[in-house]
């Protein structure tokens, strides 16, 4: 290449490129139109869930009736465990009230013992998780409206199978183990053995950790950690990136969950949690205490100290 070309190549003035400003608009424009769109599916979104649910699908404590804007306002979801084989008749493993205060902005979740002893409609005293043995999913919701004296909104049914992938798509939770956990029982197919410390729980080991209840507190001590569990899964969903990850439990949410909410709307609920602070989000067990009646053992409950817990967690009731 000849030396004047170099020469007069340095020798040139920068050229400075012209601002295309119709593109420049365009692009802006289009940004503008992407959050529109953003914020345009949330909102459609919080109207799937949050609109006024059918009034005829909430299970209403007997005897008492509660307007449109108490059930617009209140969404208690009834989360049932289910343990055994379906062909033997399936039991709640465990139930938790999940509660959401739109107005307030609260979400409470109560741990119920399986044990506890309730009355069941046309069968007497019984305990709480043989409803769903006796009537299905209708008979637990209602068993559950009329202690707790507040409609069930909705309910999920949640098995083994897809407990396990929705915390394997969340990437796991961490949790600390108390003290070791080794059981088996080859009838059930379960084989715990979980070291203590801190763990990182993939689905498998996390089911085995919800599940232990061999030790001193037994059922009790099963619910503290699972209620231990569910915070440490909460905080896994304010963690960054989560938000992506949530989208990918639909097809868990559509194939393997049996529940009367949409897989939007179930979405929505786990997007929710986003919008309130760690402090607007409660746990708690129901007080109680055991106690042998006519040589079974119950989770005995006191009225007064059933509504002072729901009180403090903010989950409204009917007076």
């Amino acid at each position: 290449m000849p030396d004047n070309y170099l020469h007069q190549r340095r020798g040139r003035r920068p050229v400075r490129k012209k601002v295309r400003w119709g593109r420049m608009m365009a692009f802006v424009f289009l940004v503008f139109l992407f959050v529109a769109l953003l914020a345009g599916l949330f909102t459609v979104f919080s109207y799937m869930f949050l609109d006024s649910p059918n009034m005829h699908a909430v299970t209403m404590p007997h005897g008492m009736n509660a307007d449109k804007e108490f059930l617009r306002d209140n969404i208690n979801i009834l989360v049932m465990g289910l343990d055994g084989d379906e062909s033997q008749g399936q039991r709640t493993d465990s139930m938790l009230l999940c509660s959401f205060d739109a107005k307030n902005k609260n979400v409470a979740f109560l741990s119920i013992p399986r044990d506890t002893r309730v009355r069941l409609a046309d069968r007497g005293m019984d305990k709480i998780n043989h409803a769903y043995a006796y009537g299905a999913e209708l008979l637990a919701r209602q068993a559950v409206a009329d202690f707790l004296r507040t409609p069930v909104t909705h309910h999920i049914l949640l098995d083994v199978k897809s407990f396990i992938r929705i915390v394997d798509i969340m990437g796991g939770v961490g949790v600390y183990v108390e003290a070791d956990m080794d059981y088996e029982d080859p009838y059930q197919d379960l084989y715990i053995h979980i070291k203590k410390g801190y763990q990182e729980l993939d689905g498998e080991n996390s089911i085995k950790y919800v599940r232990y209840r061999s030790d001193e507190l037994g059922d009790v001590g099963r619910v503290l950690r699972q209620q231990k569990f569910l915070q440490s899964f909460c905080d896994k969903l304010f963690s960054f990136g989560s938000l992506f990850k949530i989208y990918r439990l639909k097809p868990v949410f559509e194939e393997m969950i049996n529940t009367d909410i949409s897989a939007p709307a179930l979405l929505k609920m786990a997007l929710s949690f986003k919008k309130y602070s760690k402090e607007g989000i409660r746990f708690a067990m129901l007080p109680g205490e055991f106690e042998t009646v006519d040589d079974v053992s119950y989770w005995i409950t006191d009225p007064v100290d059933v509504m002072l817990e729901l009180d403090k967690l903010g989950i409204n009731y009917l007076k």
